[in-house]
């Protein structure tokens, strides 16, 4: 299986804000049957290092990871997080 962990500094850190970002990436796996599993959440701790929220999805093989990457709906999600967020790391690797 394949693990891929993003995490997302956000340019409004309202909860507003962060709230829609959880909704939007949480409407995702109904929409996408190679997503396995999602979960995320918003940093407690607030350090100078910290980001605001992390996504942790999970995939069979890195195909389906492709798949889902090139989703239209993963797009369209991927294209409001580049407009409202300052900083996306990601890593992705086998478990």
């Amino acid at each position: 299986m394949i693990k891929h962990v993003v995490m997302f500094q956000l340019k409004d850190k309202t909860p507003t804000e962060l709230q829609h970002l959880r909704n939007i990436l949480h409407a995702l796996p109904p929409l996408i049957p190679q997503l396995r599993h999602m979960e995320t959440g918003v940093d407690v701790l607030h350090s100078p290092r910290s980001m605001d929220l992390a996504l942790i999805t999970h995939f069979d093989n890195l195909a389906d990871l492709k798949t889902y990457a090139t989703h239209p709906e993963h797009l369209k999600v991927a294209g409001w997080t580049s407009e409202h967020c300052s900083l996306i790391k990601a890593v992705d690797f086998e478990f």
